[in-house]
């Protein structure tokens, strides 16, 4: 890569600019097929998966009005399924829903749920096995249509492919009920309840423990 580029390579933006996702002038693409293989991107992701370890989560509270519920009296969820457990996502929380793509590995990562990095519209993310970090039932893991799930706060962006996206919905939180013993021992900082929708026990998670936990499993 030229001096000319060398802000390019600083920021990392040379990727998006002259690399694979540019107009692939970089000097550099040929030798090494891919900017997957290139040090400025594993650079890059390790940047990102430093940043995201520095800064602390806050909370947000961006739940939509209903006719039926007061405001401060319901949830809006994201349902999904990841192996054979339904899960409910506080939609707050939500950055994106696209296709999954293969994560790319970083080396010496190897904490049990870490996949590697995905790049995603141009932007790296860690990428999660949410279902290993749940502790999911993975006894129905085929799906026709697996997307990838781009869950977010204040200190960054973190990657997971769910098995099936369901739907949006609106929750009365008289309608929440504890989540059984069972679950409670199993996954006891991840799942704060439990609501029946769709014919379907949905189990909705606490966004607050999983981010940390997510950013802990990226460490």
């Amino acid at each position: 890569m030229s001096g000319d580029n060398s802000t390019l390579k600083a920021s990392g933006e040379c990727r998006n600019v002259i690399g694979i996702w540019g107009d692939r002038s970089c000097s550099e693409l040929r030798a090494l097929d891919h900017c997957h293989n290139c040090p400025v991107y594993t650079s890059l992701g390790r940047r990102v998966l430093d940043q995201v370890l520095e800064l602390d989560y806050h909370n947000r509270d961006d739940d939509k009005d209903t006719e039926a519920v007061a405001p401060d009296q319901r949830l809006s969820l994201l349902v999904l399924r990841i192996g054979s457990d339904w899960l409910g996502f506080d939609t707050a929380r939500i950055r994106e829903i696209v296709v999954p793509t293969e994560p790319h590995p970083v080396p010496h990562r190897l904490k049990p749920g870490f996949r590697g990095l995905v790049t995603v519209r141009g932007h790296i993310h860690p990428c999660v096995d949410l279902g290993v970090l749940l502790g999911c039932d993975s006894a129905q893991t085929i799906s026709a249509s697996p997307r990838m799930v781009l869950i977010s706060d204040d200190s960054g962006c973190f990657a997971f492919v769910a098995d099936e996206v369901d739907n949006l919905y609106v929750v009365a939180k008289s309608h929440i009920t504890a989540p059984p013993i069972s679950i409670r021992d199993a996954t006891p900082s991840y799942i704060t309840g439990m609501v029946r929708l769709a014919e379907r026990d949905t189990a909705i998670l606490d966004e607050e423990f999983l981010l940390h936990a997510l950013k802990d499993v990226c460490q």
